[in-house]
């Protein structure tokens, strides 16, 4: 058997750029580099990659997956017995931080592994039996559009796609998202049952319950890995804050009042636009 790096990487479910990267820190080396430069595996490495792969959607670091593939079947062993009550006492941490959260923010960098499936599924879940707002972005957002979402309860939750995670959770292409991304806004938030939707762009979208709104002021700045990121802290604490101040004034010990959602979603943009220089001054923007 001999597979090409990208017949490695369908194979296993990676990406190439993975399988280059392990080789690189010497995780798993190919058989063979031909002149060209590309990568071939052939049955003793792909065997090596799928153990690598397995180890790696528990969760466990690539500095310890590198010694596993090398040891003995009992170290092995141990070592996956060990992992499993770390991964019980992170879930014991995840669910006491949950308990006492105002808001969530889920889905940056979380990747799409069987392991970050089950999370986004309980904690969807859970958010169904609480009064807890959230926002879905990113990994969270592409697999979301792969669960049966039959008995999830989304009505608190924000989306924040952009036109590559909307097509992927409406079922259609970045074209047909970008012909009329108002309308494609409307559609996300209604088919998924969520309380709002901000669809990302040159002219982000923002669609509620109580109404639309267009934000223009965006700039290619904003065009680049970790914007989102910041988009789903901020907006995540907005939410929380709100929660809180709505608590507050149902209690009546405070004058300040929640704002609307769709306001929300359109101070939040404001926000991540002048980041770093409005930081300090965050806690302001509600009084």
């Amino acid at each position: 058997m001999r597979l090409s790096i990208g017949e490695a990487a369908d194979r296993l479910g990676v990406s190439v750029r993975t399988l280059r990267w392990y080789d690189e820190i010497g995780l798993v080396k190919p058989a063979a580099v031909g002149e060209n430069g590309y990568r071939y595996y052939g049955r003793e490495e792909m065997a090596l990659l799928q153990q690598a792969v397995f180890y790696k959607e528990l969760g466990l670091p690539l500095k310890e997956i590198k010694p596993l593939l090398q040891a003995p079947e009992d170290t092995r062993r141990r070592a996956l017995l060990a992992h499993k009550e770390l991964l019980k006492l992170k879930k014991q941490q995840l669910e006491g931080l949950l308990a006492v959260s105002d808001a969530v923010g889920m889905g940056c960098g979380l990747g799409q592994s069987p392991w970050a499936a089950a999370l986004v599924k309980n904690v969807l879940e859970w958010l169904g039996g609480e009064i807890v707002s959230a926002v879905i972005d990113a990994d969270a957002l592409n697999l979301l559009a792969k669960l049966d979402t039959t008995d999830l309860d989304l009505s608190r939750c924000v989306l924040t796609p952009h036109p590559g995670e909307a097509a992927r959770l409406l079922g259609c292409t970045v074209g047909e998202i970008g012909a009329d991304a108002v309308a494609a806004a409307l559609q996300l938030r209604q088919r998924w049952g969520a309380a709002g939707g901000v669809l990302k762009g040159a002219a982000s979208v923002i669609a509620t319950q109580s109404g639309m709104a267009l934000n223009r002021i965006g700039t290619p700045a904003l065009a680049k890995g970790g914007s989102g990121d910041v988009l789903t802290g901020v907006l995540a604490a907005l939410l929380g804050l709100n929660a809180r101040m709505a608590a507050a004034a149902d209690a009546e010990d405070d004058p300040r009042r929640p704002l609307p959602l769709r306001e929300l979603l359109q101070v939040q943009e404001l926000l991540q636009l002048f980041l770093t220089h409005l930081l300090p001054f965050l806690r302001h923007c509600y009084r």
